[in-house]
């Protein structure tokens, strides 16, 4: 298989897709060519049958005229290495598809969508239709109706993860929870459940967000967040630490204590799985995790910020170190049997065939 690959950014430093680049060597091991066309890349290491070309982006703002030369090098790099791939992988983009499906389909590429999002438009509707398949991570991470539809569960490298090594909890309880800084990953509960638990329970905790506002129109969102700390008199206990590089991220899993994410259904935080690989206790509100937690999900899905603050408390009260142990490194065995990278993208290979 030579296979072109079609994403965003292809950067290590990039904390929202610098895990891409541990597909894509995933990916060399089982193609015989790799042809990977971004809108930016930065900073990278890939084995040598692997060609990156880039469509030019090099600033956050991109204007009219900008796009026209993405647009212009988009379609150059197809033309021009269409002799270089047979296999047509796009990810997260649909308009990838849009712009090249039929190009691709006059030149007999086979055209494959990962596509693990909530969303529904146009643009997803129109790349349906020239697609031989989309793959998806659950059930519930792909809302378009189609018979194309492939779940195939989510991956990360698990080796790269160092396993906690200490749950002895001791106040205040380290609460972590990872995300952008928009209304959807609904922060709010997680900074209230903070509260709860100093009123209620009499648990002092700190929560620290990792994540920054991508859109500017969520910066009032942002300001949102801040006015709930203060009317809780949180400001103490909440930290924004920011963006965080892969590395960076990944010793914030092992020193926390827990990890929470309040995210809707319609897809699988990938920051979810980093966090279960590390073996943190980790609760979330999404129920597509179900499917994955098994006989954990009374445990560890929780609905609202009361319904997490009981389920720390009773965690705190009435678990031991082992059970507290046992309960980690059963995170850490799903996420080995269930999201664990060469075995995902070895069913997107076969997939593909």
């Amino acid at each position: 298989m030579k296979l072109l690959i079609l994403t965003q950014t292809v950067d290590l430093r990039d904390p929202t897709l610098g895990f891409f680049i541990d597909w894509i060597k995933e990916f060399s091991k089982k193609a015989e060519k790799i042809t990977v066309i971004c809108l930016k890349k930065g900073e990278f290491e890939l084995p040598e049958n692997v060609t990156v070309l880039s469509l030019g982006k090099t600033t956050r703002k991109i204007t009219g005229l900008s796009k026209l030369k993405y647009i212009f090098n988009f379609y150059k790099f197809i033309l021009s290495n269409s002799k270089e791939y047979d296999t047509v992988f796009v990810h997260m983009n649909p308009e990838y598809v849009c712009l090249g499906g039929l190009i691709w389909k006059i030149f007999r590429k086979k055209i494959y969508l990962w596509y693990v999002h909530r969303a529904v438009n146009l643009k997803l509707r129109v790349a349906e239709k020239f697609v031989s398949k989309i793959f998806t991570a659950s059930s519930s991470s792909f809302k378009l109706k189609s018979r194309k539809i492939e779940v195939v569960g989510h991956g990360i490298l698990i080796s790269f993860f160092s396993l906690k090594d200490d749950y002895n909890f001791t106040e205040p309880i380290k609460i972590l929870t990872v995300s952008r800084i928009t209304p959807i990953k609904r922060l709010e509960s997680v900074i209230l459940t903070c509260a709860i638990l100093r009123d209620k329970f009499d648990i002092s905790s700190v929560v620290k967000i990792v994540g920054d506002v991508v859109d500017g129109k969520d910066n009032k969102y942002k300001q949102k967040l801040l006015e709930i700390i203060t009317q809780n008199n949180l400001k103490e206990k909440i930290t924004f630490s920011g963006s965080l590089n892969k590395e960076e991220l990944y010793s914030e899993y092992f020193l926390a204590d827990l990890f929470v994410n309040f995210s809707p259904e319609g897809g699988l935080d990938k920051v979810v799985m980093e966090a279960m690989a590390s073996g943190l206790i980790t609760f979330v509100s999404n129920v597509g995790f179900s499917e994955y937690l098994d006989d954990l999900s009374n445990d560890l899905i929780v609905k609202t910020p009361d319904d997490l603050a009981e389920k720390i408390n009773n965690l705190y009260h009435n678990f031991n170190y082992k059970d507290k142990e046992n309960l980690g490194l059963d995170l850490r065995r799903i996420s080995e049997e269930k999201f664990d990278l060469p075995v995902l993208i070895e069913k997107l290979k076969q997939g593909m065939q």
